[in-house]
Parts: C-alpha cells; sequence; structure tokens
C-alpha cells in the first residue's frame, strides 16, 4: 500500500488550520518531483457546514496558476 508523504511543516500546517476546525473545512494540497507534499493552501474563503465543503474554485485556481 502506497503511503502520503509530507512535510514536517505541511503537517503543522493542516494540524494549525483545518486540525483545530470542525469537520468539512479543506484545502490543496502540492508536491514536487520528489513526490513528497511541501505546500498546502487551506481554503479559508471556501463555504462549510455540517453538510459538507465546497472549495472557493476561483482562489484555489489562482493558486494553482501563480
Amino acid at each position: 500500500m502506497d503511503r502520503l508523504k509530507l512535510s514536517r511543516d505541511v503537517f503543522s500546517q493542516i494540524l494549525n488550520t483545518i486540525g483545530k476546525l470542525p469537520p468539512e473545512h479543506g484545502g490543496i494540497l502540492g508536491a514536487g518531483a520528489s513526490g513528497i507534499i511541501t505546500e498546502f493552501y487551506y481554503d479559508a474563503t471556501g463555504k462549510s457546514t455540517s453538510l459538507g465543503y465546497t472549495p472557493d474554485v476561483t482562489a484555489i485556481n489562482n493558486i494553482l496558476i501563480n
């Protein structure tokens, strides 16, 4: 089974954002050629309810483009 590998910094960022919030928050992860996740963007402007999370597509696309 493959394992997800992420940097300690990303792990810390996740713990300090969505890890401290109620369920149904999110963000995007990014990895370089090594396959280790080294980037995390918390989607603070996405919509969260008790039923789900809807990403802020415009904000996320701006992160991916830039």
